[in-house]
This record gives C-alpha cells, structure tokens and sequence, in this order.
C-alpha cells in the first residue's frame, strides 16, 4: 500500500509527464514529417526509449516504481488537455 502523499506526487508527475508527452508529439511531428523512412523509424524508437526511461527513472524516484492504473489515466488526461489547449 502506498501513502496519500506517494499517491499525490505520482499523479501530478504523471499529468505533468502527459503534458509534456503531447508537447514533445507535436514538435516530433513537425520535425519528422518530411524524412525517410528509416530515419523515422531510428528517430521513432530513439524518442520512445527515452520517454520510457525518463517516466520509469521518475516513477521509481517517487515511489520505488510502483505502477498503478490511474498513472496511466493521468497521462492520457495530461495529453488530451494539452490538445484541448491548443485547440482553444
């Protein structure tokens, strides 16, 4: 079981990480969009693999890497209101 304060911290880091993930996705596509094929693969891979170790590197700062659903619904929550930002 995790403390509240654990719970809080991993929520905010994931909504914020979301944010920046939609950021990052949107400069990604507009660097991208004219490149070869497997240049966009490499690059593709590049950026995933290090998106993947930044959040696992934080998530396991905060809390000993204790992955719990609603981090992943505070990422998608965190993306979609960057785009619904943006659109306004």
């Amino acid at each position: 079981m995790i403390y509240l304060n654990i719970q809080l911290k991993l929520i905010i880091f994931s909504f914020i990480f979301g944010f920046y993930l939609a950021v990052l996705f949107k400069k990604y596509n507009a660097y991208i969009l004219n490149k070869k094929i497997p240049y966009k693969i490499f690059i593709t891979i590049l950026m995933m693999s290090a998106m993947d170790i930044i959040y696992f590197l934080g998530i396991y700062i905060i809390s000993n890497a204790v992955f719990h659903i609603y981090s992943l619904l505070s990422i998608i929550l965190g993306f979609i209101s960057y785009n619904t930002i943006i659109k306004k």
